[in-house]
């Protein structure tokens, strides 16, 4: 006969079994952030590099407005199991929460609170643009919800936060004017480069439209039958004006991209203006 009773109890016990596991690991995860801040920190000095001009010494890399020690990224792209890309991003947000928002870092490599370390990179995203002191407010007064709050209102915490801490606005006016193009060579690929670049909405709408014009032709061509690898190489192409006008012509925008052009007012003759 079936025991209701006993397969509930099984069920719970199975069930409290998955939740001590749970707070085990969501402890060792607090430890494992508490570490990464203090790697992240150790590379961060470049007082104990030794004669970094030379050619075949340890150098150097910049990652936000800090340098680091050039294998911090390899070496959290390795522990995460994770690309290059996203290590450099997670060293970069690490480094700037321990320095903007040390209240929220603490909390997350508090054993005893375990939060989320998504949450402390949410609440820096949000501070995108404020100044030292306007963190600083933020930090104190965000840092008691993070692990504490669901995650709605953690957020409508943050947002109304950061409001008071910048009434005017000033945060969306710096990151709108924010602008910047890096290239940087890849290590484990010494043929491949890569390129990052914020511009104007409208350039980079220009920008991508070029590309694939570029792309197109060389397909047309029969160059590169991967698409990525043709839109890579259009980047080479366009790095070129010469190239790229022998490959596509001096064009004309199509009449969407363009504004026309204001139209001009034929003046009022003076025997026709009023008290002539």
């Amino acid at each position: 006969m079936f025991d209701v009773e006993l397969q509930i109890d099984q069920a719970r016990a199975v069930m409290r079994e998955y939740v001590q596991l749970r707070a085990e690991l969501d402890e060792l995860q607090a430890r494992a952030h508490d570490q990464l801040g203090k790697a992240v920190l150790a590379y961060e000095s470049l007082d104990a590099l030794p004669e970094h001009q030379r050619p075949d010494a340890y150098r150097a890399t910049v990652l936000g407005a800090h340098l680091f020690g050039e294998d911090l990224v390899g070496e959290l792209a390795m522990a995460n199991r994770c690309s290059e890309g996203t290590a450099r991003m997670l060293a970069d947000q690490v480094s700037q929460l321990m320095h903007k928002l040390p209240d929220c870092w603490r909390r997350v490599g508090d054993e005893t609170v375990c939060a989320p370390i998504w949450q402390a990179r949410q609440v820096l995203d949000a501070c995108a643009g404020l100044d030292e002191d306007q963190h600083r407010r933020v930090d104190a007064a965000v840092a008691p919800g993070l692990g504490a709050l669901p995650a709605r209102r953690l957020s409508t915490l943050v947002a109304a936060q950061v409001m008071l801490a910048d009434p005017h606005g000033a945060r969306i006016k710096a990151r709108g004017a924010q602008r910047f193009a890096r290239t940087w060579g890849d290590r484990s690929d010494p043929a491949s480069g890569w390129v990052q670049a914020k511009t104007d909405r409208a350039d980079a709408i220009f920008f991508d439209a070029a590309l694939q014009q570029v792309a197109d032709a060389l397909e047309a061509r029969g160059d590169q039958p991967d698409p990525d690898r043709r839109r890579a190489a259009a980047i080479g192409v366009l790095a070129n004006p010469a190239a790229a006008v022998q490959l596509i012509g001096m064009c004309t925008p199509p009449a969407a991209w363009t504004r026309p052009p204001p139209a001009r007012k034929t003046p009022t003759p003076w025997s026709s203006r009023p008290g002539a």
